[in-house]
């Protein structure tokens, strides 16, 4: 009896999963600010600055837009941005990101507010399409959380600095006095600003 061989199917490779070769390219330059803000009051005409002349020096269609995103109104009320403003994640002011052109990714502007600074940072991510958006800086990915019970050894300070007008300093009080009660740690506060943003006891 003739023995029969089973048929061997080829083996097919599963395709590789694309690089994220997402480009920066135009894109956007954000400030998300509050109207009440006295940093966002002092960054409004340097931002005004770099803005007019990145406009006069690229005519060219594929440009970066630069934009201002109101997160909070006068007296710290909801601003017309303020939906987008959370969707974002943004929780302090003002903050200054680059977006790719599709959103998707964004980098964090962190050097000295003046307007070289800023329009070397526009530039650095507008000037090469071929820069790769680094994966660190995908939106929507939230810095984690350390739990409760994760407080500093013994013999450490922690110090906060506040705002008595800033709402996330309000948000954050119940937080840092649940805190104050874990006795193996100094907890201290600072007030650099006092009600309606006058300079605060700490300021100096």
């Amino acid at each position: 009896m003739e023995k029969v061989q089973p048929e061997v199917q080829p083996v097919v490779a599963a395709a590789a999963a694309p690089p994220d070769t997402e480009a920066w390219g135009g894109g956007r330059m954000v400030e998300f600010f509050a109207q009440s803000c006295p940093h966002c009051q002092h960054l409004e005409p340097v931002w005004k600055d770099a803005s007019s002349k990145w406009l006069a020096d690229h005519q060219e269609a594929n440009n970066v837009k630069w934009e201002q995103k109101e997160c909070y109104g006068g007296d710290w009320g909801e601003g017309k941005d303020h939906d987008e403003c959370m969707k974002e994640g943004i929780h302090s002011f003002p903050t200054i990101r680059f977006y790719s052109k599709s959103g998707n990714k964004f980098a964090n502007f962190t050097e000295e507010r003046s307007p070289e600074r800023l329009l070397g940072f526009a530039a650095s991510h507008s000037a090469a399409p071929e820069r790769v958006a680094p994966l660190e800086e995908t939106r929507g990915v939230a810095a984690a959380s350390a739990p409760m019970a994760a407080v500093p050894p013994a013999g450490v300070k922690v110090v906060e600095y506040v705002a008595k007008s800033c709402p996330h300093c309000q948000h954050m009080e119940p937080v840092w006095k649940q805190l104050q009660s874990k006795k193996d740690v100094l907890w201290e506060q600072k007030e650099c600003f006092a009600e309606g943003w006058a300079p605060g006891k700490d300021l100096e």
